[in-house]
């Protein structure tokens, strides 16, 4: 279980006596392997989340942020064992409890119970940490698990509507969008822009992006200020602008045409590959698409265009020059498309052709003396010019070293 820590309220010490108490009473159901009838059950779990709504009182007062964000983490941490969307804390119905057993109340109670006392959230998800941030932009580690789908083709960026980032991160879902994360989490400008999005889209009933450009005001209140993307497997280092004058400059900074060779942001990256890697000594081009050679500081270059195939959702080889030689390993180019997808894509990137250039350099190597073939592998550390989706994941596989544990790309 991944922790996040959080201010405990003064006006939750009444709090942790009263859910340590309900705590005791469910676990000798539990260590004497006894079961409550349904009914009894269910109203032992109504009364204690009533109970923990009066203590919290989070209408107590309207400027009272404090109580609202404690009752909101409250409802997320107990939404497992309790429908919210049933329950009213002054009128009992049995459809409000979810059908569960001692055990698994005991479980939930618990880990709130740790969460009053200490501070730390107990999550189904690794929270993302934050690593630092200015009066323009905000720092966090992602975590894998998080994708970064800002909307496409029309769409809106997808959210889960929790209430709070407790909720969110302990949401059944796979995969969460690490830009509804920061909109929950954080007070900056563009987050709070974003959630009152998120309730202008229900009451207008909107359903169609307002803009897909990128750089503007509208796209930085659908994204929570999110400057760049990362798959969602993959873990680093994610910029969220605070604000509406500091997107567009960020981002630009982010672009590959500004990224080129040099200047604006250096992406890196670190990546355990199939193999054992080094440098070529001379140049390979098997097109004028297609080259692999050696740089003058003792790294890499690799320089392969690429489009991306939807339906196969992997990137494809624009061309290898197999079809020179009657062979059609780059694939059919004319079969990719526009459509909803879960990573999302940057303005206009799967438009066909794109050049994808990526700096690497071999730092170590190993071999598994466990297996009979004495398999061996290299850890890269990658700098990536160009950002397309799976880059790194293809260009890698490209040159014969797919990245370990990667079945889309050969592993």
């Amino acid at each position: 279980m991944a922790t996040a820590t959080r201010r405990v309220s003064d006006f939750t010490k009444d709090l942790a006596d009263l859910v340590d108490s309900r705590c005791s009473t469910v676990q000798v159901f539990v260590e004497e392997q006894k079961v409550a009838p349904r009914q009894e059950l269910a109203k032992f779990v109504w009364s204690t989340s009533r109970k923990i709504y009066h203590h919290i009182n989070p209408h107590h007062s309207q400027h009272d942020e404090r109580r609202k964000r404690a009752w909101e983490d409250a409802k997320g941490m107990l939404k497992e064992v309790i429908d919210f969307e049933k329950w009213h804390p002054n009128a009992f119905c049995d459809e409000c409890v979810k059908s569960v057993l001692e055990p698994e109340v005991a479980d939930v109670f618990k880990n709130y119970l740790h969460f009053v006392l200490t501070g730390e959230i107990k999550t189904r998800h690794t929270p993302p940490k934050l690593l630092g941030e200015t009066d323009q932009m905000l720092v966090v580690d992602k975590p894998p698990m998080f994708t970064c789908n800002y909307g496409g083709g029309g769409q809106l960026p997808p959210t889960l509507g929790c209430q709070s980032a407790t909720q969110l991160l302990n949401a059944k879902a796979a995969v969460l969008q690490i830009h509804e994360y920061l909109a929950l989490k954080f007070d900056y400008e563009c987050a709070q822009a974003t959630r009152d999005f998120w309730a202008d889209v229900k009451t207008n009933q909107i359903t169609k992006q307002l803009c897909a450009c990128g750089r503007c005001e509208k796209c930085a209140t659908m994204q929570a200020g999110c400057c760049n993307r990362l798959d969602k497997e993959t873990s680093g280092v994610m910029i969220a602008a605070k604000t509406f004058q500091g997107f567009p400059e960020i981002r630009k900074q982010f672009s590959s045409d500004h990224s080129l060779e040099e200047g604006g942001t250096e992406k890196y990256y670190f990546a355990l590959v199939r193999g054992e890697v080094q440098v070529p000594t001379e140049t390979i081009q098997k097109s004028s698409d297609w080259m692999v050679g050696p740089m003058a500081d003792g790294r890499g270059r690799i320089q392969i265009a690429m489009y991306f195939d939807k339906r196969k959702w992997k990137a494809m080889p624009w061309n290898d020059g197999s079809e020179a030689n009657g062979e059609e390993t780059s694939g059919n180019r004319k079969t990719y498309f526009r459509g909803e997808e879960e990573e999302g894509f940057e303005p206009g990137e799967s438009e066909g052709r794109m050049d994808a250039t990526t700096f690497y350099e071999p730092i170590a190597w190993f071999t598994d003396r466990s297996k009979s073939d004495g398999s061996h592998y290299t850890l890269l550390h990658l700098q990536i010019i160009t950002g397309r989706t799976h880059q790194i994941r293809f260009h890698c596989s490209q040159i014969g070293h797919c990245l370990v544990g990667d079945c889309a790309y050969g592993a």
